[in-house]
Order: structure tokens, then sequence, then C-alpha cells
């Protein structure tokens, strides 16, 4: 109970934040619909994945990869914020330790990481055929990639000391963990060396695991 209380204030106090900020919200589900409806459908007027029936159908399980991934990760490494603004070390005053501080943070942003993703999850339907099976198998790996983005985001966020270098890890860590993953183009035309980094690419397991989608 000692460590559930915290854990909870925690959560509680990241979610109602997130929730708060609707404008991040909305703006996570519209990147991720913008690839679908409208880069999803310029690309099927140019270009035909061998494969897979339309761009569109390719790039969905690289599109809920891509909201958990910028849901949770974003979240995780706005400790920051907490950090230059005095939050995280009354945080860490609390009898229950950095463990609980620690695990509180990763839970709140791999909710957050799963509601943004599920929101896209739930669309499936929509464009593809699929069963209720493959929707709970899809469902467990948008969690598994929602809680290891967490945990990337944390790890992000451990040694940055102010927001300024906010943008910066952005386009150094999230874009690439995107772009070498297969999400929105098969990795096999890549060079050799970035065929293998695509494969070391945990989005690129999770997104494999989603989808029945040629990528390597």
């Amino acid at each position: 109970m000692r460590v559930v209380t915290p854990v909870y204030g925690i959560v509680a106090r990241d979610l109602g934040r997130s929730l708060r900020q609707k404008g991040r919200l909305f703006g996570g589900l519209a990147r991720s619909f913008m690839w679908l409806l409208l880069v999803g459908t310029g690309y099927n007027a140019i270009t035909r994945i061998e494969g897979a029936a339309s761009y569109q159908a390719f790039v969905y399980p690289g599109i809920v990869v891509m909201a958990a991934l910028f849901g949770a990760m974003l979240t995780a490494i706005s400790t920051v914020y907490d950090r230059e603004f005095g939050m995280l070390r009354l945080m860490l005053a609390c009898p229950a330790g950095t463990m609980a501080v620690l695990t509180g943070r990763a839970l709140s942003a791999t909710l957050v990481g799963i509601v943004q993703g599920g929101a896209v999850l739930l669309c499936g339907p929509l464009l593809l055929d699929l069963t209720a099976g493959q929707l709970a198998a899809a469902a467990a790996v948008l969690a598994v990639a929602a809680a290891s983005s967490s945990l990337l985001g944390l790890l992000v966020a451990a040694p940055l000391r102010s927001v300024e270098n906010f943008a910066a890890v952005v386009n150094v860590v999230l874009f690439p963990l995107l772009f070498v993953s297969g999400a929105l183009y098969p990795t096999a035309r890549m060079p050799l060396w970035l065929r293998g980094a695509a494969r070391l690419n945990p989005r690129s397991v999770c997104q494999a695991s989603s989808g029945s989608s040629p990528r390597c």
C-alpha cells in the first residue's frame, strides 16, 4: 500500500495533465489519420507494394505503432519538465522512493500510448478484413509497443536537464525509430546496413507482429 498509493497518484496526475492537453492528444491522432487518409491515398496512385492490397493496408500496422510510440514516448520525456520546475525533486522525496516514481511515470506513459494507438486500431476494420482474434493479438502487441516506448522515453529523459533539448531529442530519437522500421515503406531495397538497423529496431518487431504485410 505504501508503494501503490504514490504510483496511483503519479498515474492520475499524468493522465489528468494529458487529458487537459487536448491539442497534443488530437494532434497525435491527426498525425496518424493524415498518413492513412491523405498520404496513403496519394501513395496509392503512384506506387504498389508487393503482397499488400494497397499502401494504406501496408502502412496501417506501422501507423498504429507510430501512434503508440509518439504518445508514450512524449509523455515519458515530459519528465524533463518536472525536473526543471522542481516537481520531480518533490516526487523523489516521497517515502516510496525512486522506483515508485519510475513505475508511475512508465504506467501513465504506457496508458497514453495505448489510448492513442487504440484509437487508430479501432479503425482497422474500416481498412482491412480483420477477425476478432487478429484484433486481440494486435491489441496485445500495441500494449507491448506502448510499454517499451515509455521505458525508452524515460531513458531519453534521464540525462536531459532543460526543455530546450526537447525538440532535438524528438528529431534525433523518434523520427529515426519511425523511418528505419519499415512502418512507411518496405526495407527490402534499403542498403544492407540500413536493413540491419531496421531488423534491430524494436518498432520493426512490433509492426511485424501486428500486421501481415511484408516489410523486411
